[in-house]
């Protein structure tokens, strides 16, 4: 006959294998994120128009954030028409030298190419200031741009007043481990279903 304590060792184990697999899962699951964005509203003085369209993927900080450090891959493509044709400007985690998505209040952040090859781009307030303008951040001044590309050779500076629009990429299925754990917890609570009923049967 199985003893009360033999009941509460089980019940025990059950509830800190579930304990286990609920904290393992949550963390692979934010482990590594991927979302896509947009931006639109882009033109220039000429008359020429812009969309702004990317993704990036990382593993966020203990506060949600996603920095430069955090990327393991960005992409972002700048499709510009005018009176002197289309082109496609795509930038990479390679080219990018400024990253902040900010989860709090959903603000991305971003700055790729340079002023030296004269092919620029940032997106967000920030960096539009600090790194296309060069402002100081603590000078008070600020553009009203969220958005500004310069390709001096064609189109010259493009900017936008719309902020980008990000959202998270397609959930994908739990890995592989997270379901073996998943069922290991609930192998162990079933067991202790199981012998409860017994305990009970035996009064």
């Amino acid at each position: 006959m199985r003893t009360p304590n033999y009941s509460l060792t089980h019940a025990r184990l059950a509830v800190a294998t579930l304990g286990i697999a609920c904290l393992t899962t949550g963390y692979a699951a934010a482990s590594t994120v991927t979302y896509n964005f947009s931006q639109g509203g882009w033109s220039d003085g000429a008359g020429d128009t812009a969309t702004l369209a990317g993704s990036f993927t990382g593993t966020p900080q203990a506060n949600g954030d996603v920095q430069l450090a955090n990327l393991t891959s960005f992409q972002a493509s700048l499709h510009e028409t005018g009176t002197k044709g289309s082109n496609t400007f795509t930038f990479n985690l390679g080219n990018t030298t400024d990253f902040l998505y900010d989860t709090g209040i959903g603000l991305l952040n971003f700055a790729a190419g340079s002023a030296a090859s004269d092919i620029q781009l940032c997106s967000g307030g920030p960096d539009v200031d600090a790194v296309c303008f060069g402002l100081n951040p603590n000078s008070g001044v600020a553009t009203p741009f969220q958005g500004f590309f310069d390709d001096l050779p064609n189109f010259g500076q493009t900017t936008t007043l719309m902020d980008s629009t990000v959202t998270p990429a397609a959930s994908t299925a739990p890995e592989p481990g997270n379901v073996r754990l998943l069922t290991a917890a609930g192998v162990a609570l079933f067991g202790f279903g199981v012998a409860k009923r017994r305990r009970l049967a035996h009064h």
